[in-house]
C-alpha cells in the first residue's frame, strides 16, 4: 500500500514551513505532489524517505535534483500489478 502524506504534515515532519515545502519542490529539491482528488493533492512518503535518506548521506542540493528526477522518472514507468 502507498502511504500518502498532505502538505501541512510534511511540513511538520521536516520541520519546515508549508511554503518552505512548496518552494523545495520548485527548486527540484523535493518531489512534487499526486493528485488525489479533484481538488486535493499529497505527496508520497515513500519518495520523501529517499529524499531524507539522501541528505543523511549527505548529498548536495544538485545530486538531490537528479534523485528527484528518477523518482518522477520511476513514477511514469509500468509497474506490474500482483493480485
Amino acid at each position: 500500500m502507498i502511504e500518502l502524506i498532505k502538505t501541512a504534515d510534511l511540513a511538520k515532519r521536516l520541520h519546515k514551513t508549508v511554503g518552505g515545502i512548496y518552494l523545495n519542490v520548485r527548486r527540484g529539491v523535493l518531489p512534487p505532489m499526486i493528485k488525489t482528488g479533484e481538488r486535493s493533492s499529497a505527496f508520497i512518503v515513500a519518495e520523501i524517505d529517499r529524499v531524507i535518506q539522501a541528505r543523511i548521506k549527505g548529498m548536495d542540493n544538485d545530486e538531490i535534483r537528479v534523485l528527484v528526477a528518477q523518482i518522477v522518472a520511476e513514477r511514469n514507468q509500468p509497474k506490474e500489478v500482483t493480485a
